[in-house]
């Protein structure tokens, strides 16, 4: 707990960093207002509800209605989270029928993932149609239930979601930061990997919130006591990166009606 909590203020310091450089290095008033306002409307709305879910976490607030419980995959983050996998999956699946080359493996596989993520949400169903977990399943399962992801301590996750969370605040702070984000065009070329750090960095400096949400999910991946609410933001965050990508393929096949040559990515 205590390397949690330092983790947690060392991302919170940082995102803090790129927040302040991101509305400092804004061109004009209008794009100064523009990061100010998108902060400033979602920023104290996920921190009034991280507060509320560290309160449930800690036992000082019951609030198993709104983040379900360690007996239950249900409530509305839970349905929320399971759902925003879900569209992040269908999302996955329309880009991989459009794309050409490795990119269609990349998505094939994330639409997989989060078709999968999205089941193991809800345990497949088991809380919303009360069916009894198997008997071997319940004996191996933590909390008994009808998934896989519970067969382990929770805790063994905490590297991963500690090294997505930092991973998330790196990419924000390329993005934002000029001779990182001029670097990523450039090297973007036919390299799978770079062409969506570019995607993203994009999305991330064009979006209203996709600064404030990348960097909120960043800080709140490192502390157990977010768990369950930090998933629904990551998952916000994969469905609206998504659907940039989808909007950047739909405008550059428009390009392409109109200039002949031109080839959707």
């Amino acid at each position: 707990m205590p390397v949690q909590s330092f983790l947690f203020f060392t991302a919170g310091i940082t995102a803090s960093i790129i927040c302040f450089f991101s509305v400092l290095s804004s061109r004009n008033r209008a794009e100064v207002w523009r990061r100010l306002s998108a902060i400033l409307t979602l920023g104290p709305v996920v921190a009034c509800v991280g507060l509320l879910s560290m309160l449930h976490a800690r036992g000082t607030l019951e609030m198993n209605w709104l983040f379900g419980n360690e007996f239950a995959d249900m409530g509305p983050i839970e349905y929320g989270t399971a759902i925003a996998f879900l569209a992040a999956s269908g999302f996955s699946l329309v880009i991989f029928a459009r794309t050409q080359g490795l990119d269609r493996a990349l998505y094939l596989l994330l639409a997989v993932a989060c078709f999968f993520i999205a089941g193991e949400e809800i345990s497949w169903g088991q809380w919303i149609f009360h069916w009894a977990t198997p008997e071997g399943l319940a004996a191996a399962n933590l909390q008994h239930e009808t998934n896989l992801h519970n067969l382990v301590d929770p805790r063994l996750y905490d590297p991963i979601y500690c090294l997505v969370g930092f991973l998330l605040l790196a990419m924000a702070a390329m993005a934002e930061f000029g001779p990182s984000a001029y670097w990523i065009v450039s090297q973007a070329g036919e390299n799978v990997i770079t062409q969506n750090l570019n995607r993203f960095c994009d999305w991330v400096r064009s979006s209203h919130f996709g600064l404030t949400l990348t960097l909120s999910t960043g800080v709140f991946l490192q502390h157990e006591s977010f768990e369950e609410y930090v998933e629904l933001l990551l998952a916000m965050t994969l469905v609206l990166f998504l659907r940039h990508v989808l909007n950047g393929q739909r405008s550059r096949r428009q390009l392409g009606e109109r200039v002949p040559g031109v080839v959707p990515a």
